[in-house]
């Protein structure tokens, strides 16, 4: 009984570690930053363009004055029904991720969203 259990551990351990090493290469491969996925999710409403811009670790792509992203997203774009926006900064992650993130006249982040193919 203990080395079926032995067993059926160890084979979780390497499925583990496939999937996490596969994974990775993915990212690796199609050029997907984790480094900016982690400063999108920590980017919260009211920050200013300046704090976003650091967090995100590197220029924007675009700045533009309507919600865009790769593919249409209904749960993304829905944020937008009934908020004030001025302008958008637009990241491109990879070969196919979007970020796009909403500034009211203030300056400050009043949405965000993501999305890909």
């Amino acid at each position: 009984m203990k080395r079926i259990r032995d067993i059926i551990l160890g084979g979780l351990i390497v499925l583990s570690a496939l999937w996490w090493g596969c994974n990775r290469l993915i990212q690796n491969a199609t050029g997907f930053d984790r480094g900016m996925d982690r400063g999108y999710r920590s980017i919260r409403n009211g920050m200013t363009k300046d704090e976003v811009v650091r967090r995100m670790t590197t220029q924007p792509f675009q700045t533009t004055d309507v919600f865009a992203l790769i593919q249409r997203i209904d749960k993304e774009y829905a944020k937008t029904n009934g908020v004030a926006f001025k302008d958008f900064l637009i990241w491109h992650n990879g070969i196919d991720w979007t970020y796009c993130i909403g500034f009211d006249e203030g300056g400050q982040v009043s949405v965000k969203g993501q999305g890909g193919t």
